[in-house]
């Protein structure tokens, strides 16, 4: 089949919150078409109330994800006869994720009691949460507490699901590193009354460390092969497939007040311009390429107990890093008191061996009594997210509302049902796409989009 060259050059703005999964634009493909090229991101934040010194985050992601895995009746629709395979649909509207108004069928569905609601295709919502569970999901625990979370996205249980994905920081520090000790999973070797093997021992210490370098590197089978040295395709877990990814820093640009309640006091705002290039992609079958924007900040915990050498009180040598003594253990554990001081006595945080001397830490050292609102960084107290790793990691990326001056009236909805006021702390995003396609569709071609 001969196959025509089509330029995709097209503008989008849209606005979300930090450190939620945004969508910045969805594209549709067919059979046969390859694509490659970039997408230019302007991203702006509201006003900040100081100056912040805090490192800001902008990060793009692209994802390919056939409709096979979306629906996965979307064979038997596109085999079966006409009527025989319904759609799947919404009956509620993600304005941030393109889904304005009610389109499905002119937006009019009836349903058995003769009432007419709006519909839509539920594939878009499917795409959002599919690729939002499926990367961002973030640490071991959450995600062996719902492990078929992704079969129920494909069944449909999230088709009418509004909630903004919340995504975790950049384990950059050593604070993004620990985990809850309590929740470790050792393996035990069973000591009976004819005792235990050597061998016993060393498989369990085996399975043991096994499991530990699960918690911190990786979960899915692609990073155990990657353990093993061998990088492989997304496309073995049957799952969206990531075509490019740009990391970059969100700049923050300092500025003087020019109102007349606070003329001259220095504020600012985030922003930036970014480029994601799309690494040439095959699409062998119907699906949607997804481009996604996640800001991040880095958050001081204003409840944050010391440094870690503060801990070096015991009499023991092996506190200290040792080779010889070190390579028993798979990891370490300190007093949790160090990221938060509101933390009780007793609880501890588990940590990858040496991990204390491999990364740095955001901390703060001021007098007592010092105002935290003079701090020229995002600061607020992370105690009440210290229950799960999960909530700790969501919290510490997020800046906090009343850093930011520009009062909104919308609300964000998050994954768990709450509601954030988000006071000025919208960011906004101005998509510019330049991507080439080769195309099977053939120039002319009549189609209908809907009956």
């Amino acid at each position: 089949m001969r196959r025509y060259q089509y330029r995709l050059n097209d503008q989008n703005v849209s606005a979300n919150a930090w450190a939620t999964l945004t969508p910045l634009k969805y594209i549709e493909t067919v059979p046969g078409e390859t694509f490659g090229g970039t997408i230019s991101v302007k991203a702006l934040s509201g006003i900040t109330a100081k100056v912040i010194h805090s490192r800001g985050y902008y990060d793009l992601y692209a994802f390919y994800c056939p409709l096979r895995l979306l629906w996965p009746q979307f064979p038997s629709f596109l085999a079966g006869r006409e009527g025989e395979v319904s759609v799947p649909q919404t009956t509620t509207l993600l304005p941030w994720n393109f889904e304005n108004s009610f389109l499905g069928n002119d937006g009019i569905t009836t349903e058995s009691n003769g009432q007419e609601i709006g519909s839509n295709s539920a594939l878009l919502r499917r795409m959002y949460y599919m690729c939002a569970e499926t990367f961002f999901r973030g640490h071991r625990y959450h995600v062996r507490d719902n492990p078929d979370v992704v079969e129920k996205v494909r069944d449909g249980e999230y088709d009418n699901k509004t909630g903004a994905h919340p995504v975790q920081a950049r384990p950059s520090t050593l604070d993004e590193s620990w985990i809850n000790a309590v929740d470790q999973q050792d393996i035990k070797v069973d000591v009976g009354n004819d005792g235990v093997s050597i061998s016993d021992i060393r498989r369990a210490y085996s399975l043991d460390r096994y499991e530990k370098l699960r918690d911190y590197y990786g979960h899915k089978y692609t990073d155990v092969l990657r353990g093993y040295g061998v990088k492989a395709d997304w496309g073995i877990l049957q799952e969206p497939e990531c075509i490019g990814i740009s990391n970059n820093d969100f700049r923050f640009v300092q500025s003087r007040a020019t109102d007349s309640n606070g003329l001259g006091v220095r504020k600012g705002y985030f922003e930036g311009e970014y480029k994601l290039k799309i690494r040439k992609t095959f699409s062998p079958e119907h699906g949607i390429i997804g481009v996604f924007a996640v800001a991040r900040a880095d958050v001081f915990n204003v409840t944050q107990g010391g440094h870690v050498l503060t801990t070096r009180n015991l009499p023991s040598p092996t506190s200290f890093y040792d080779p010889n003594t070190w390579d028993a253990y798979a990891g370490m554990t300190a007093p949790k008191k160090i990221i938060d001081s509101g933390s009780q006595r007793g609880d501890r945080a588990s940590l990858p061996l040496g991990e204390h001397l491999r990364k740095g830490r955001n901390e703060i050292a001021i007098p007592d009594g010092f105002g935290l609102g003079h701090l020229p960084v995002f600061v607020k107290s992370l105690t009440a997210s210290m229950n799960t790793q999960w909530d700790y990691m969501t919290a510490i990326c997020n800046p906090p509302d009343d850093h930011f001056e520009e009062a909104q009236t919308a609300n964000v909805q998050l994954e768990d049902g709450t509601t954030r006021n988000q006071l000025g702390g919208y960011l906004t995003h101005f998509t510019e796409v330049r991507v080439t396609k080769r195309s099977p569709v053939k120039p002319s071609g009549k189609t209908t989009l809907q009956r």
